[in-house]
């Protein structure tokens, strides 16, 4: 599966186990934004398990309180990366990851970001069919 959904203030591309967000230059991401995010994901992907990839290539703003709030809202999300490649987006990681409850990595390099992603949820769905059949 591939599907690519722009919801004006961001772009989300849907894939088998993981989503990939551009969040578009100089947004000032709110609470609304984050539901219709939730919304659009809740559609993709129903209640398989996926990772979440925040390819921050512009720059904007979010309050780390709303994202985690949609974040734990997403039962079936598993893991959350950031792809970033500034000093200003590694500060504002560093503070969302206070917040998170989830995995939640750093990385600089997309193609490293996909791999960790596809693995976890990979694991995580492993994990569950050996619980399943345990029960």
């Amino acid at each position: 599966m591939s599907k690519t959904i722009n919801l004006g203030f961001c772009k989300l591309c849907c894939h088998d186990d993981y989503v990939v967000s551009e969040i578009n230059e100089g947004v000032d991401m709110t609470k609304e934004q984050h539901v219709h995010i939730l919304e659009a994901l809740t559609e993709c992907y129903k209640d398989r398990p996926f990772g979440y990839i925040s390819n921050r290539k512009y720059s904007f703003s979010l309050n780390p309180i709303h994202l985690t709030e949609y974040v734990n809202l997403a039962e079936n999300l598993i893991v959350y990366g950031v792809v970033a490649n500034n000093p200003a987006q590694r500060l504002s990681y560093a503070i969302e990851k206070i917040f998170f409850s989830k995995p939640l990595h750093y990385f600089t390099s997309y193609d490293n970001a996909v791999k960790w992603a596809k693995e976890s949820v990979q694991k995580y769905k492993d994990s569950d069919l050996k619980a399943q059949k345990s029960a």
